[in-house]
């Protein structure tokens, strides 16, 4: 997937007897990063599998201006390390899981908890979890809650309890006694929501297309503040957020990168806001190396050159000399409802003005994940499905590919200027 920055399927590799090493992947982008100019390819973002690091470090050695960046989604993965570590957690869930399919294999049970949501005029019903997709916990638990007057009143009617097999009577009595436990049950329920809703958001959001690159930061930011806050409440469970305040903090340490730092220091919304000065000094550092790229500059910046960046960097912060314009900044809002993309203020305020300009063009168009790879492999397995498996695979891919850009085309106008790429990539 190369974006550019909407995320174009570019081409597709059959492995065959190939083994997915390192060697063999760095070969493969090094092979994409040329057919499209190594000019025009400023980040190749990728999943955390050992292969894709050794591969990145090879192309860091034959392309230094690329930057690397890791799925924030993997990494930031830790409800289920919560899940299988922490037992309360893990107890509830798979309370959670149980209740779930006793209403959706139980036909005379599913019958009476619809009557009720009807008769409470509840219109989510029950879901359950998904391995692949950790935030469906989250929904299937907020549903839950959710239901709880109509779940309350199914268990206490008697055409259930008459309905159970006698294999099944005490699985039964468990799920009546935890959905009719106010004080232990809900109360738990209604905390695992408090703590893990905000975090589930973020995950959505960092998957989805609309998400930009400098948002990662502000979003692990936004998480680790929400655990910290939740972490002082009466229902924590103080031992367990303090674990999770820790993994949050290594999870930031090893996906956020001076990229992240970069963008979110050159993004409007943010202007680098809660970056420290070490931090900030790495962005800058970064904005230096990615200018020097672009205007073909071998040697190290002379003092004009540095004090150029520098000065604007700090007009931006401050609103001043060049970034005066209160129209500019009213445009922000058009960035918070997605009408317009930050590259694109850049773009069309500063282009001609900042030496900046063309630095966040490159790097605010980085995508945020390969959730856009990924979501691929849906996509293929709707085409080479049971009816169509002796389709090629060389085949299947030219088909996948046709059907991505197909409704990409749809989405969007083709502005076939000044294009910069940016290289997704999974390691499956």
């Amino acid at each position: 997937m190369v974006t550019t920055p909407q995320p174009l399927f570019y081409k597709f590799v059959a492995c065959e007897e190939n083994r997915h090493t390192s060697d063999y992947i760095a070969i493969e982008l090094c092979t994409v990063i040329e057919e499209i100019g190594p000019e025009k390819v400023y980040g190749i973002t990728t999943d955390n599998a050992a292969n894709m690091r050794a591969a990145w470090t090879i192309v860091k050695d034959k392309y230094p201006h690329i930057k690397h960046t890791v799925v924030p989604l993997i990494l930031c993965n830790f409800l289920p390390w919560m899940l299988k570590n922490k037992k309360k957690y893990a107890t509830h869930l798979i309370q959670v899981k149980k209740i779930v399919q006793f209403f959706k294999n139980h036909h005379v049970a599913a019958h009476i908890f619809s009557k009720y949501r009807e008769q409470y005029g509840i219109t989510s019903t029950l879901s359950t979890s998904v391995a692949t997709r950790w935030a469906s916990s989250i929904k299937s638990i907020q549903q839950l809650q959710i239901n709880k007057k109509a779940l309350k009143s199914s268990v206490v009617d008697e055409e259930i309890a008459s309905s159970i097999p006698s294999n099944q009577q005490n699985l039964f009595k468990q799920i009546v006694k935890w959905i009719l436990d106010e004080e232990v049950f809900w109360l738990k329920n209604q905390h695992f929501i408090n703590l893990f809703s905000p975090v589930s958001n973020s995950i959505t959001k960092m998957e989805s297309d609309s998400c930009e690159f400098s948002e990662v930061y502000d979003e692990f930011m936004k998480v680790k503040k929400h655990v910290e806050e939740n972490n002082s409440s009466s229902l924590s469970l103080s031992q367990n957020e303090k674990s999770i305040v820790e993994l949050i903090e290594h999870r930031i340490n090893k996906v956020i990168t001076p990229t992240h730092h970069a963008c979110y220091l050159l993004d409007p919304r943010h202007q680098g806001e809660n970056l420290k000065s070490e931090k900030e000094d790495n962005a800058i550092d970064l904005i230096k190396l990615i200018w020097k790229h672009l205007n073909n500059v071998d040697m190290e910046l002379n003092s004009e050159q540095e004090s150029s960046i520098i000065s604007d960097i700090i007009n931006f912060k401050a609103r001043s000399g060049p970034f005066q314009s209160r129209s500019s900044w009213t445009a922000i809002n058009s960035i918070k409802n997605n009408s317009i993309t930050a590259a694109n203020w850049w773009k069309g305020n500063f282009k001609n003005k900042s030496v900046l300009a063309v630095v966040a063009e490159v790097l605010l168009t980085l995508p945020s994940s390969t959730a856009c790879a990924e979501r691929n492999w849906s996509v293929w397995g709707n085409i080479h499905s049971k009816n169509r498996n002796k389709l090629k695979t060389s085949t299947t891919g030219k088909l996948a590919s046709v059907y991505h850009n197909l409704r990409l085309l749809k989405n969007m106008e083709i502005d076939t200027e000044d294009h910069r790429y940016n290289v997704q990539i999974d390691s499956n």
